[in-house]
């Protein structure tokens, strides 16, 4: 936690990584969630009526962090390739959180101006502790 960390995003269009780094202080960690991609089947696809490029993206609810939402993308398969960042300091608050409690990932469709949720998941995290 007291070193920097580098780390690659996505390749740019000329196929070159794009690299920053993350200044950690003494007691943090950096904990990454990434969402690459969704693939909808025909039952799914019931789901957004007659909008056969229905446009999605999803939220990423972690610990005591704001809510992250993945880029709105239009397809049967989103490639949302999408990594939500969070540094943490490593306390007992965080551990019961990772041991006991779940991150919550919701896929959405928007209509309109507005949104529906379609999907839940609740990611455990235990296996970081």
């Amino acid at each position: 936690g007291t070193r920097s960390y580098r780390m690659q995003d996505a390749p740019v269009s000329d196929g070159d990584l794009v690299e920053q780094a993350v200044e950690l202080e003494r007691g943090q960690n950096l904990i990454e969630i990434h969402i690459s991609r969704a693939t909808f089947n025909e039952r799914a696809l019931e789901f957004f009526g007659k909008n056969n490029e229905p446009s999605t993206f999803c939220s990423i609810e972690f610990f005591e962090h704001e809510l992250q939402m993945t880029p709105i993308i239009k397809g049967r398969t989103p490639e949302y390739n999408f990594t939500a960042q969070y540094i943490v300091n490593v306390d007992d608050f965080l551990l019961y959180y990772l041991q006991k409690e779940y991150t919550l990932i919701e896929l959405h469709q928007t209509v309109g101006q507005s949104f529906q949720t379609l999907a839940m998941c609740k990611l455990s995290l235990k296996q970081l502790v």
